[in-house]
């Protein structure tokens, strides 16, 4: 009896001892991870940040500094529009995440047409950063539904990005809105490199992005579908994304209409 009890006694502590290093483990892994995304979050804002400022430099030195023709002028000023759009869009992210994170961002639902939404921001886009790319929509007209608008303007405008700065120039960009089965749905579909199986869901973290910060070739900070997400799920409305056919994604929006 003492034997068994001795033995007890240590199969109790050895499995406690277990469990404590494997906790510890995960909780060092978890440590690991956070440090790893804040260096890239850091890494990306200076890249995002710098690149655009200096882009807008160059095209007012050049203008101010050399005679150049009307059509030359108007084609970096709008090119420099783009640069100063990129960085609002960057400011506006991460300002949106931090109320996120802070809990302190409120939805101010109205009742309003998103058909007519949806179009002007993507004619908004396809004139600045998706300018390069092939923009197809199919939008059914008079779509009614009740919603944040400043928020749906993240949502869209982050979903575009992501397929424009995944997406070989030239290449078409599908927009689709409609009712299907009780519910809205809005879908945006690319061509480009697709997301393994694995990543997912994981695309929806905060700061995950896929390689290496300091050799990506990529825009971005990592926060775009993770705002997405979190916006998404405040509204009530869920958000996937799918193997488009022949390569690419596609990010869909439901919206429940009951």
């Amino acid at each position: 009896k003492q034997w068994l009890m001795i033995f007890g006694e240590g199969s109790v502590f050895f499995i406690l001892l277990v469990l404590g290093i494997l906790r510890t483990k995960n909780s060092f892994k978890k440590e690991v991870e956070l440090s790893t995304q804040q260096r890239n979050f850091i890494l990306s804002v200076t890249h995002e940040l710098k690149s655009p400022l200096a882009s807008i430099r160059l095209q007012l030195e050049t203008i101010q500094k050399r005679s150049l023709q009307k059509t030359q002028q108007e084609e970096m000023l709008i090119d420099a529009i783009e640069d100063t759009d990129r960085l609002n869009v960057l400011v506006e992210n991460i300002l949106v995440a931090a109320r996120i994170d802070n809990h302190s961002y409120s939805l101010s639902k109205e009742n309003a047409n998103l058909s007519e939404v949806v179009k002007g921001l993507t004619e908004k886009a396809s004139a600045g950063f998706a300018r390069n790319h092939q923009i197809k929509c199919k939008i059914t007209e008079n779509i009614y539904s009740s919603f944040d608008k400043i928020g749906f303007h993240s949502i869209f405008i982050n979903l575009l990005e992501n397929a424009v700065k995944y997406s070989k120039l030239g290449t078409e960009i599908k927009i689709s809105l409609s009712t299907i089965h009780k519910a809205i749905v809005i879908s945006i579909a690319d061509q480009g490199l697709g997301i393994a199986k694995e990543e997912k869901q994981q695309v929806f973290t905060r700061f995950y992005r896929v390689g290496n910060e300091e050799t990506r070739s990529t825009k971005g900070t990592g926060l775009g579908l993770y705002i997405v997400q979190s916006l998404c799920v405040a509204h009530g409305w869920v958000v996937s994304v799918t193997d488009a056919p022949g390569g690419g994604s596609i990010f869909e929006i439901t919206i429940p209409t009951t």
